[in-house]
């Protein structure tokens, strides 16, 4: 189940999941620049209990076509945080 708002007073998207298998999380992502938008996990479970979290931010580039993934996550008994630098393109409109 999804379920997404915009929240107008604090200029901000939410973005609730909860899954079959029993994890959930909550979103919020904010507008930084044109191009870069901000996001933080404030509430995160998994089915066996763990919590994570982690925040970062989403750089649109090459008008559009290219999506970066920029942040940490983290979860409990994780020594260290999970560095994310992912890059996804568009393959078509």
């Amino acid at each position: 189940i999804v379920l997404c708002g915009y929240d107008p007073a604090a200029k901000r998207i939410f973005f609730r999941q909860v899954g079959s298998a029993g994890s959930s999380f909550e979103l919020t992502i904010t507008k930084d620049t044109e191009s870069k938008w901000n996001w933080q996990v404030v509430a995160g479970g998994l089915p066996d209990g763990k919590k994570f979290g982690g925040k970062g931010y989403w750089l649109f580039e090459d008008g559009g076509q290219t999506l970066r993934v920029i942040g940490d996550v983290t979860s409990d008994g994780m020594p260290t945080p999970r560095k994310l630098n992912d890059t996804h393109h568009r393959l078509d409109k």
